[in-house]
C-alpha cells in the first residue's frame, strides 16, 4: 500500500536530516507575505532559524487580485480544465503534504468515501512533488497533479484545502472553501478567521456536499469576511500598482542593508 511507501520516504527522509543537522544553512534575507515572520519563518520548516530581522514582510505578488486577474486571463485564452457531467457538483481537493500532521487514515478514507458519490465529480491535486496516487488505489477520481492550479479553481464550484496557501485562490475566486479540521491536527487562517466551512467529520463533509447545490454551499461562507481577509493579508485595500511598488522598495531596502 501507499501508506508503507510514504513511511519508508519518511525514514529516509528524518535520516538524511539527520546527517545535515547542525550545518544548516540560511539565506541573508527574505521577503515574504504578511505574518510569515510569526507562521512560516517559527514553524517546522525553518528550525533553528533565530533572526527575524533578515525577514522583511511585504505583499505577497502571487495573490494579488492584479496579477490574479492577468495570469487567469492569459491561461484561460489559452486552455481550460473541463472534467465529468455538467449537472454535477465540480469539486476540487488539494491534498498538502502528508508529514505535516496529517491523520494518513482520515485522509485515505475521505477520498475513497468521496470518489463514490455520485453527485459530484471529484478531483484531488496531490502536494507537489507527491508520489501518492489514490487512483492505483482503486478510487474513482481524477489526478489533477498536471493540471495549473488557477484551471482548477476555475472549475470548481467547491474546494477543500486542509493546509495549503491555494486556499487563497479559491477565495479569490469566489469558490466556497471547505476545511476539513478532522484529517489534520493543526489550525488554518481560513478557520482563525472564519473564511471557510470547517467540517469536523467525514459525516458532516458529505451531507453538506450531497444536500446542497453550489449556491448554497456559498451561503455557508460570509463574504464580507473573506473580502476583509483578503485586504488584511494580501492586497490591505491598495492597488495593484501601488503593492507592485511596495514589493519593489522591500526588495530596494533588503539589497541596501548587504
Amino acid at each position: 500500500s501507499f501508506s508503507r511507501v510514504d513511511k519508508a520516504k519518511n525514514t529516509i527522509k528524518k535520516i538524511i536530516v539527520n546527517k545535515i543537522r547542525g550545518r544548516r544553512y540560511y539565506c541573508t534575507h527574505y521577503v515574504a507575505g504578511r505574518t510569515q515572520k510569526k507562521a512560516f519563518f517559527q514553524s517546522a520548516s525553518f528550525h533553528g532559524f533565530e533572526k527575524p530581522d533578515r525577514v522583511y514582510e511585504s505583499c505577497t505578488p502571487r495573490y494579488t487580485k492584479g496579477w490574479c486577474e492577468i495570469f487567469r486571463s492569459y491561461l484561460l485564452e489559452r486552455t481550460k480544465f473541463s472534467f465529468g457531467a455538467k449537472e454535477k457538483l465540480n469539486v476540487i481537493f488539494f491534498i498538502s503534504d502528508l508529514a505535516y500532521n496529517v491523520n494518513e487514515s482520515e485522509l485515505i478514507n475521505t477520498v475513497f468515501e468521496l470518489s463514490k458519490m455520485e453527485n459530484i465529480n471529484f478531483v484531488y491535486k496531490p502536494h507537489p512533488g507527491s508520489h501518492l496516487s489514490f487512483n492505483k488505489c482503486g478510487a474513482n477520481c481524477y489526478d489533477a497533479r498536471e493540471i495549473n492550479s488557477i484551471l482548477l479553481s476555475d472549475w470548481a464550484d467547491v474546494g477543500i484545502v486542509f493546509g495549503s496557501s491555494i486556499g487563497v485562490q479559491l477565495l479569490l475566486d469566489n469558490v466556497p472553501l471547505i476545511v476539513p479540521s478532522y484529517v489534520h491536527t493543526n489550525t488554518t487562517i481560513y478557520e482563525e478567521y472564519s473564511v471557510c466551512i470547517n467540517t469536523k467529520s467525514l459525516f458532516e463533509l458529505k451531507t453538506i456536499l450531497s444536500n446542497n447545490n453550489k449556491n448554497d454551499i456559498s451561503k455557508l461562507v460570509d463574504n464580507k469576511r473573506v473580502e476583509c481577509f483578503l485586504d488584511k493579508y494580501l492586497d490591505g485595500s491598495k492597488g495593484y500598482d501601488q503593492l507592485m511598488l511596495e514589493y519593489y522598495e522591500a526588495v530596494v531596502n533588503m539589497r541596501c542593508s548587504l
